[in-house]
């Protein structure tokens, strides 16, 4: 587990995030990356994947866990930790 302070503690919470991290554990830092495109002026916003202690102003969607395992695979597979059972579509466990 890490504590991110800095920067990160500017990104509010959203079930539908348009950045996620990858934790550069060896180099004991983050990088924030776009999930998609970012219009200008567009908020960033993060899931803080926890049992979340303020109304986020958005449902839960019924599908969060599942979306949840997809970015956690992709942030195994873009830092490296990846097994190659833990492919995702479109990626192999060599590849971002």
């Amino acid at each position: 587990a890490a504590l991110a302070l800095g920067y990160t503690t500017l990104l509010n919470h959203s079930y539908d995030p348009n950045v996620d991290y990858r934790h550069h554990v060896d180099e004991a830092f983050l990088d924030i990356v776009a999930l998609r495109d970012i219009r200008a002026g567009e908020e960033l916003t993060i899931d803080y994947e926890m049992d979340l202690w303020f109304d986020p102003g958005e449902p839960e969607p019924a599908d969060l866990a599942a979306r949840r395992a997809d970015r956690a695979r992709r942030r195994a597979l873009a830092c490296g930790w990846a097994a190659p059972d833990m492919a995702i579509a479109g990626h192999s466990a060599g590849s971002g």
